[in-house]
């Protein structure tokens, strides 16, 4: 087959029009999947109680801007809406010459409000995944009832029994030079760990270096695991 110099030349041009910058986004491709969001996101707004850290409520504005679009069944986002939470690459898409792009900005709210809720700047009242941070210290009563007690220190005996309760086994080598966990002064220590097998037929563990089994372990497992 020939080609004569005007194919190769319209090749050329469709390759052109075809090749993406280097610089190119794929950010504003994720539109694609706009309409199949729609179907769960109203829903999925309306339905969890959001609360939020003062740093971000530019979020908790836009939420409740998108809720009163929702129920409104408006087309597009008032002008006053809060644009303070969108990032420098939301920016190009999420603003446009007619106005804020209800789509990107929608988009925007929920990945902002998903990366929020990994952060802990957000949680949901009644989730136990994502709850207020808050509710894992103590009651601020009880606090400072232990402090007037001056119980709010763990004992050093029972964090020595915890100790050697946890890692028994490190103490029992009789080829380790030095056991997992020592007291000094009342205070437990833990020092260099010691891996041990049990070698074919003895019930006696073999020592073994923790850098040489750490070695090993992650040869098998591969970097993946260790995330």
């Amino acid at each position: 087959m020939k080609f004569s110099i005007s194919m190769i030349a319209r090749s050329v041009s469709e390759a052109e029009r075809l090749a993406r910058p280097g610089d190119f986004d794929f950010l504003g491709l994720i539109t694609d999947g706009y309409s199949q969001l729609r179907r769960y996101a109203p829903t999925l707004l309306e339905s969890f109680d959001f609360r939020a850290a003062p740093v971000v409520t530019p979020l908790m504005d836009a939420i409740e801007t998108l809720r009163a679009v929702n129920r409104d069944k408006a087309r597009t986002i008032p002008g006053n809406a809060n644009t303070d939470f969108v990032s420098r690459r939301w920016r190009p898409y999420v603003f446009t010459e007619q106005g804020i792009d209800r789509r990107f900005y929608e988009l925007c709210v929920l990945s902002e409000l998903k990366n929020r809720l990994r952060s802990g700047d957000v949680w949901v009242v009644g989730s136990r995944q994502f709850k207020d941070f808050d509710t894992y210290l103590l009651d601020s009563k009880l606090f400072a009832e232990l402090r007037d007690q001056n119980r709010l220190s763990l004992p050093r005996s029972a964090m020595a029994r915890h100790c050697f309760t946890n890692y028994p086994q490190a103490g029992e080598l009789s080829s380790a030079k030095q056991p997992a966990c020592r007291v000094e002064r009342g205070w437990p220590h833990r020092t260099h760990l010691v891996h041990a097998r049990m070698d074919a037929g003895s019930r006696t563990p073999k020592a073994r270096s923790g850098r040489a089994q750490q070695g090993r372990s992650q040869k098998r497992a591969g970097p993946g695991s260790l995330l």
